[in-house]
């Protein structure tokens, strides 16, 4: 027989609810506002990532949902739309179907029970735009029940996004029915040595999935992989993580992304690079072979690329090689310090190939992945001793002075050999008249004593803010050393007051005593009328990003690590306490101008 446990009609289910009834509010019967009601009664929501499926939502928010089913008939639909919407499991839907149990089975399902077999599972699955299919049990059963002629065409109508985890038989019947209406797909192994289920689902996706437009791979490439992908025909957004597979590995599949015609935006992420995690001290950085190569992918408008710096150089090098980039991110991972002295040549490669760069971002980022490696890198004196790292910083400095189209600039965290890369950096922003954001720390380890980074003098804030009147955000350290409080001069204002409002420049040596401060704010506020931050390097921004450490795992938001602070720079000179009674002193003559202009206003009115 057919185990029940007490399904009812969906018809019947919905008759349980209290009755609607008239309510003065008549706007409560509106759907959307029924459903900004229900989530803000999910107070324990889980965060929202770039990716979906990080992990299973927490039960007690659900929990909180379910009284709400009850209400009336309003809120029994606006909360099954959030408690079915995001989905981290098939197994719920498997409930809502009748199953067989081992003592009988019937041969046919009685024609005549089409509604009470789909009925209830066509009322939840209506509510679902993301799913993840991890090989739920009831496969066999599953499969006879979508071969059944009464089976609904779409089983998902709103199915946008689907996590495939592992390849088994609820996964491979669900997969083709589902695919056509996919605009997202993650194919991400549970099992690292199970090719079976990338292999499956990129063959799958390449037939089916006419309408998918964003792909991610998190795990092994199989053979032909790339043969898959370039057919799926509306693919604009590729992300390819290898988990723990050596980039060397993986390199045949790589160089075969040119034949997908069709991708706007590649994200590359390796924690390893090579084959036993090793840069052999005879490893070339030299670049010069590659500036002029054909583009493998002309039409490539976004790239970002996560991994340690070798891993930086070999994609720049050979793999990528694109000529019309737009954005790009370097996310520069550990695992040690040395691999990161590439990072110049690297960022050669691109700057020269790509000649209208909008947004350039280099950040260093924590990487737990790469600490269960080994790193055998050559000794320090490989770097320190070589002119060829030391002088690292004219391998780029000159190209990027040609980026006139940035509208952001963001280095963070990098090392750099040079002591006045910071000021070098500063020189080339005038050329960049439609900068917006400008993020510029950069540092040196502990590990190299005979070379610092000296801040720029403070007197580039000015240089900068009349080249680049856009600009609304800048963070980077400045030193104020020869500023002498009686004789500074306070820069003439601009014919239009400067747009930013976000400013971060500590780090450097700050002059002591309320005077200095005051001048200060006075520099900062006649230069900067519209100044709010100074003391948050976020610019009063939140964000919950988080590396997870605990986990061994690494955030999947890339673009959310990009934006926050690299972890690495943590400036004690010039601390938070001075900047925020900076901060407060330059509001403050905000406030005096704006009642001076109003008082100004009205003796005008009045005479």
């Amino acid at each position: 027989m057919i185990s029940r446990r007490k399904k009812v009609k969906s018809s019947e289910e919905e008759a349980l609810v209290a009755p609607a009834q008239r309510l003065p509010e008549s706007v409560l019967s509106t759907p959307e506002i029924l459903g900004n009601i229900v989530e803000l009664f999910l107070g324990e929501k889980p965060e929202r990532t770039g990716l979906p499926f990080r992990r299973a939502p927490s039960p007690i928010w659900l929990r909180t949902l379910l009284p709400l089913l009850v209400v009336n008939r309003d809120f029994f639909h606006a909360t099954v739309c959030s408690l079915w919407k995001d989905m981290h499991s098939f197994h719920p839907f498997i409930q809502l179907l009748p199953l067989m149990t081992e003592e009988q089975a019937p041969e046919v399902l009685d024609p005549k029970c089409e509604d009470d077999v789909w009925g209830r599972f066509k009322l939840y699955a209506s509510s679902t735009t993301t799913l993840v299919l991890n090989g739920e049990g009831e496969g066999p059963w599953i499969s006879h029940l979508v071969s059944l002629p009464f089976r609904p065409q779409n089983l998902f109508p709103k199915l946008q996004m689907l996590d495939v985890r592992v390849a088994k038989i609820t996964t491979c019947v669900l997969l083709p029915i589902v695919a056509p209406h996919l605009k997202k797909c993650t194919v991400s192994n549970a099992d690292e040595k199970d090719l079976d289920t990338t292999k499956f689902t990129l063959a799958t996706l390449s037939t089916k999935a006419e309408n998918l437009s964003t792909l991610r791979i998190a795990g092994p490439l199989t053979a032909g992989s790339m043969d898959y992908v370039h057919r799926i025909r509306g693919l604009r957004n590729l992300i390819i993580s290898s988990k723990k597979e050596p980039l060397e590995k993986q390199i045949p599949e790589l160089v075969r992304l040119s034949s997908i015609s069709t991708l706007k935006t590649l994200t590359l992420d390796y924690a390893i690079p090579s084959v036993g995690n090793k840069m052999e001290e005879s490893y070339s950085p030299a670049v010069e072979n590659c500036l002029e190569t054909d583009a493998m992918l002309p039409d490539l408008e976004e790239l970002l690329v996560s991994g340690d710096g070798l891993t930086q150089h070999m994609i720049a090098r050979g793999i990528a090689l694109p000529n019309n980039l737009r954005h790009l991110d370097l996310l520069c991972r550990e695992p040690d310090e040395g691999r990161e002295f590439l990072m110049p040549f690297a960022l050669r490669v691109y700057l020269e190939r790509n000649k209208d760069l909008q947004r350039l971002r280099v950040k260093w980022e924590e990487d737990p992945r790469a600490r269960l490696e080994i790193p055998r890198d050559p000794r320090d004196a490989f770097f320190t001793e070589n002119p060829v790292f030391t002088k690292s910083c004219d391998q780029f400095l000159p190209a990027l002075s040609r980026q006139t189209s940035l509208t952001e600039l963001k280095i963070d965290g990098i090392s750099f050999f040079d002591d006045d890369i910071l000021s070098k950096i500063c020189e080339v922003v005038p050329n960049f008249p439609n900068l917006v954001r400008l993020t510029l720390r950069t540092t040196l380890s502990a590990t190299y004593e005979n070379y610092t980074t000296t801040p720029p003098p403070f007197t580039v804030l000015e240089t900068i803010a009349r080249a680049c009147p856009l600009l609304e955000w800048i963070n980077m350290p400045v030193a104020w050393v020869g500023f002498v409080c009686p004789r500074i001069v306070l820069p003439s204002r601009m014919e239009t007051p400067h747009k930013l409002t976000r400013l971060w420049i500590g780090g450097g040596d700050v002059p002591a005593g309320l005077s200095g401060s005051i001048s200060i704010g006075r520099y900062l506020n006649t230069l900067f009328p519209n100044l709010k931050y100074l003391a948050n390097s976020r610019g009063g921004r939140r964000s919950t990003y988080k590396t997870e450490i605990e986990y061994g795992t690494v955030n999947p938001d890339f673009q959310e690590a990009m934006n926050v602070p690299s972890t690495r720079l943590k400036y004690e000179c010039g601390g938070r306490g001075f900047w925020e009674e900076i901060q407060e002193l330059v509001r403050s003559y905000t406030q005096a101008r704006l009642e001076g202009m109003r008082d100004s206003q009205s003796s005008k009115l009045s005479s």
